[in-house]
């Protein structure tokens, strides 16, 4: 029900958005070189970054935005609740994802959901929940360059709206209801 709102994205542009705490573990710095190669092909570039505070990371994402001339095309927002990252995603049409380490996030289920193209490193569990070129851009960490060159050809060739589309498609697999169904499928078995 807190999707309902969602479409997924039409004409996708790059305008990123991540959210996740600015922590080492989640390669924040990443995200901002990513941007950084993008704007040489698309000016207009954008990166909104939300999540929790790390004055070391913080100050390194700031000295970096500052020295490659990324100051308009930059915002950091800190730390916000789920629904008010809902509303500002609306804006923008890739969620990207630069962690180092992972399980199964959650954000890029509520991404798929949100109708924004998933584009994250290829760590943990992540290549259980996005599929590269299908449901998402998938990437390794720290090749900042692959995964902008990535982004950029999917958007260039008209795949990126595919790719959103199949993963908005692939998110309502985790809607609560469908969850249950699939719980009850694996009880029934189990009893049986």
């Amino acid at each position: 029900k807190d999707f309902n709102f969602s479409n997924p994205r039409k004409k996708i542009k790059p305008k990123l958005i991540y959210v996740r705490s600015l922590m080492t573990l989640y390669n924040p710095l990443m995200a901002v070189k990513i941007l950084n190669q993008i704007k040489k092909r698309y000016s207009d570039a954008e990166l909104l970054m939300i999540g929790s505070y790390d004055k070391s990371n913080y100050f390194k994402i700031k000295n970096y935005v500052k020295k490659n001339n990324l100051v308009k095309n930059f915002k950091y927002k800190g730390l916000l609740s789920k629904d008010e990252w809902f509303r500002e995603s609306r804006n923008y049409d890739i969620y990207l994802s630069t962690t180092n380490i992972d399980n199964t996030p959650v954000s890029l289920i509520e991404a798929y959901n949100l109708g924004i193209l998933v584009a994250s490193t290829n760590v943990g569990g992540v290549p259980f929940i996005c599929e590269d070129n299908s449901t998402g851009i998938l990437f390794d960490p720290n090749d900042h360059v692959l995964a902008a060159n990535k982004i950029i050809n999917k958007i260039e060739s008209g795949e990126a709206e595919k790719i959103c589309k199949n993963g908005f498609d692939f998110g309502k697999k985790f809607l609560i209801e469908n969850v249950i169904q699939n719980w009850y499928q694996v009880i029934n078995e189990i009893i049986e």
